[in-house]
């Protein structure tokens, strides 16, 4: 699977939140690694409850600054299943969204698809949002599963907000942060971005559900 690549410092994001399209610049970056392994020994053909990882769950910030995690989870054994936001199942199909005792089979990740070592499903997290997983027993032993997320913890600055002190672009949240660009390049692409021509990353935060 080819995977888009891990946020970079520089980067220009931009996600559709309440309704509303955002653009963010990546002020920082940081490499995130968190191993879950606290499930119980799962005994054959069995599911286990959905469990809320609150570790990896990102810290609130004010505005114009935004916290968000670029999370990739890997499992061992098993079939794993997620949900983000609490209940709302990721990767199933619209007629068939979560797991059930007729058919396991459906919106997995296992080791042979995202192994520890090399994850592949990729998520994103806000402030308040929590990831679930429950894990699923196929075989016919006992398991004890480990789940593994590897990616990037981002500090991000809404580029819409901004004022002019000397010749950087500040923005203040508890304290003070910097743009490393003029006020006027920042204004630039922000109509740049609005108009579709300037290139940046475009992100699903929440999980596409069925219309109701």
């Amino acid at each position: 699977m080819v995977q888009r690549p891990l946020f970079e410092e520089e980067d220009i994001v931009s996600f559709t939140e309440d309704g509303v399209t955002k653009h963010y610049f990546v002020l920082q970056t940081e490499d995130v690694q968190y191993d879950y392994r606290d499930f119980s020994e799962l005994s054959p053909k069995t599911m286990n409850s959905y469990t809320q990882i609150t570790d990896l769950e990102p810290s609130e910030v004010e505005e114009p600054e935004y916290a968000m995690y670029q999370v990739r989870a890997g499992i061992d054994v098993g079939l794993a299943y997620v949900e983000i936001l609490a209940g709302a199942a990721r990767r199933g199909t619209y007629k068939v969204p979560r797991p059930s005792s007729a058919n396991y089979y459906v919106g997995y990740i296992s080791p042979l698809q995202s192994p520890p070592e090399n994850p592949t499903f990729e998520f994103y997290l806000t402030y308040n949002q929590i990831p679930a997983f429950a894990v699923y027993n196929p075989y016919n032993r006992a398991i004890t599963p480990h789940l593994t997320f590897t990616g990037r913890k981002c500090r991000l600055i809404k580029m819409a907000e901004t004022s002019l002190e000397g010749n950087k672009t500040l923005v203040v949240s508890n304290g003070a942060a910097y743009i490393p660009y003029s006020i006027n390049t920042i204004q630039s692409w922000v109509k740049q971005l609005e108009a579709g021509t300037k290139k940046h990353r475009t992100i699903s935060i929440v999980g596409l559900q069925p219309r109701r």
